[in-house]
């Protein structure tokens, strides 16, 4: 992960320096603000392949969960190994910037199950609509739009 992010921060002119001597989390909100007016992503810790598929999945959930007019909706995607979840999101405070993790080792089907489900909670922290943790509506919808995502091929 921190080779990759080294790249990335290098790709938008953030020293080596920096990148060595902060915190990943520092580093994450100086690549957020680089982000400006972009949607996606960063995607950390996949093949390419696996990239492309999580940038089409992100991009249809904009369009499907009515985010596209969303100029300022800034996601991180990072893949690792999560060993106790599937997946989570967090909203940076105060911002619209969203970290979406996937856990790696799912089947190909519920990895983008998750994130669509992932995407789900953005849209609920984006409108701030929810009941309780999210979780029901997530979990609820998931399943649905995996399916609708399959059949209008987007993978």
């Amino acid at each position: 992960m921190h080779l990759v992010l080294l790249k990335t921060a290098q790709r938008f002119g953030i020293s080596r320096k920096v990148v060595t001597r902060n915190k990943i989390d520092e580093n994450l909100k100086k690549i957020y603000k680089m982000m400006k007016n972009h949607k996606i992503n960063y995607i950390f810790g996949c093949s390419i392949e696996r990239k492309k598929l999580v940038d089409k999945t992100i991009k249809w959930c904009i369009e499907k969960l009515e985010l596209s007019d969303c100029i300022d909706l800034k996601i991180l995607v990072k893949i690792e190994n999560l060993g106790d979840c599937w997946g989570y999101c967090e909203q940076e405070l105060g911002t619209n910037n969203y970290t979406i993790a996937v856990d790696q080792t799912q089947s190909l089907r519920d990895f983008i199950m998750t994130v669509v489900h992932e995407m789900i909670h953005v849209k609920q922290w984006f409108v701030n609509e929810w009941e309780g943790d999210g979780e029901e509506e997530a979990w609820g919808l998931q399943e649905q739009l995996t399916d609708e995502l399959w059949k209008d091929d987007v993978l």
